[in-house]
């Protein structure tokens, strides 16, 4: 399973979640089963949760403390964004 992490500004729609995130796995040329992964702080976004459902992915909050615990092993979502942006 492919985990796409998510961070984004408040209020963002869901259809330009979605897009970036559908934009991001083509480029890279990811296929296969995929889960959208934020941290608990953005729990409240709706645009997270309209965005997995346009996807037809799970979204999964993982606590703030750790995520800030984990060391390397990914891309930070702003240079995606810049990258795609």
């Amino acid at each position: 399973m492919i985990g796409v992490g998510i961070g984004c500004r408040k209020g963002i729609s869901g259809e330009e979640i979605s897009e970036l995130v559908r934009r991001a796995l083509s480029e890279a040329r990811v296929e296969g089963p995929a889960a959208l992964f934020s941290t608990d702080q953005k729990a409240g976004e709706q645009g997270l949760y309209d965005a997995a459902k346009l996807l037809n992915m799970p979204l999964v909050f993982i606590k703030h403390d750790a995520m800030r615990a984990v060391v390397g092993g990914g891309t930070c979502s702003s240079q995606i964004g810049r990258a795609h942006v």
